[in-house]
């Protein structure tokens, strides 16, 4: 993937082929390293595959996580860092002066990363981004033996349950959890997903255990569910006031994309 070089840190870029770019920058890796790597233009592919995200952060940021611990406070002036996911987004970025790094991404996909940081630099907001859960390890998958609790759920209720659970974003804190799915556009049929899915996992967890079938996935469960849980859509499209309306009247919160980032509508 990357090498280490002994190189200034400035802005360079190079043909190694015909297609491979490559362009020197400052790394800071999982760890809290900073180092000068060598970045080619088929690194985002590896960086997708390892459920990474990549990041920029602005020398203003850098002065302002100095102060506040290694990360910007919600509604700063500074902004948050970028999350670049191309080669093309990382050459409209790139400033010599700018700092990268590497992060576990812990969400489905950068979209829902996104919406995850949204929600966590929204006013008022109880979540940080130390409390994103990886939504892999929620994932439910319908089994024969449970078709018939769910069933009997989708037939006696509006909010119907997908035939697999799976988050796009879980966030947990000491007191409360946040639960995220994300679509191009939304719609009733998507708010009443999520709110269905909650509602019946909320019964599921409540039912009597039936031997090592799910018990991981069920303690995950009690301990999210047993928190004031919030439900927030995220989608690309910007939202219209009637299902703006619906969503509130369900208690989900909606974040659409506006420019390069989420912010919440209400």
């Amino acid at each position: 993937m990357c090498c280490l070089v002994v190189l200034p840190a400035v802005f360079r870029m190079s043909l190694l082929n015909t297609t491979l770019q490559t362009v020197i920058v400052r790394l800071r890796d999982m760890s809290g390293n900073v180092t000068q790597q060598k970045l080619h233009n088929r690194i985002f592919d590896a960086y997708e595959a390892k459920s990474l995200v990549f990041e920029a952060i602005s020398a203003e940021q850098q002065a302002v996580m100095a102060q506040y611990r290694g990360s910007v406070p919600p509604q700063h002036p500074a902004g948050q860092p970028v999350l670049v996911e191309n080669w093309s987004e990382l050459m409209q970025v790139h400033n010599e002066k700018n700092l990268y790094q590497l992060l576990p991404r812990r969400a489905k996909t950068n979209a829902s990363y996104s919406v995850m940081r949204a929600v966590c630099t929204s006013a008022g907001t109880p979540f940080t981004m130390d409390h994103r859960m990886d939504p892999i390890d929620y994932k439910f998958v319908f089994r024969a033996a449970d078709f018939d609790h769910r069933n009997q759920f989708n037939t006696r209720s509006q909010d119907k349950v997908p035939p697999t659970i799976w988050f796009d974003g879980i966030l947990q804190s000491p007191q409360e959890s946040g639960l995220i799915m994300c679509h191009q556009s939304i719609s009733p049929q998507h708010v009443n997903g999520i709110a269905g899915t909650v509602a019946y996992l909320k019964e599921w967890i409540a039912l009597p255990g039936d031997g090592d079938r799910h018990r991981q996935l069920r303690q995950l469960y009690s301990s999210l569910l047993k928190q004031r849980t919030h439900l927030f859509v995220g989608t690309t499209a910007t939202p219209g006031k009637e299902i703006l309306n619906y969503a509130k009247s369900k208690g989900v919160y909606i974040y659409a994309k506006k420019g390069n980032q989420y912010v919440f509508h209400n």
